[in-house]
């Protein structure tokens, strides 16, 4: 259940302005979505985790509890971090074998 005028799930989940989530995601308690931030579908955000301003989590990633993402990153779909992960602003995160040309 969500209240649209603050943004906030029964869990204490908050999504900030202009946040948006794809379909099937799980989301753990008193997680943070920044405004623009883009969440893929079928994405697991563990508990206390902040997703930074206008972040793209692709789809069907998992980002352990208490991670960070920061301002303006990319994970690639399939990403899996850990518990109290960091990723600085602005960073392109991808799983291993990913191959840009």
């Amino acid at each position: 259940m969500i209240d649209i005028k603050t943004g906030k799930f029964m869990n204490g989940v908050k999504f900030e302005k202009s946040a948006r989530f794809g379909q099937q995601c799980v989301f753990g308690d008193k997680t943070v979505f920044a405004d623009g931030s883009v969440i893929g579908r079928g994405c697991k955000i563990g508990k206390n985790s902040i997703i930074g301003d206008c972040s793209v989590i692709l789809h069907n990633c998992e980002i352990g509890d208490g991670s960070v993402i920061g301002k303006n990153c990319i994970v690639f779909s399939g990403c899996k971090l850990g518990e109290n992960v960091t990723v600085s602003k602005g960073v392109l995160w991808q799983s291993e074998g990913f191959s840009a040309k």
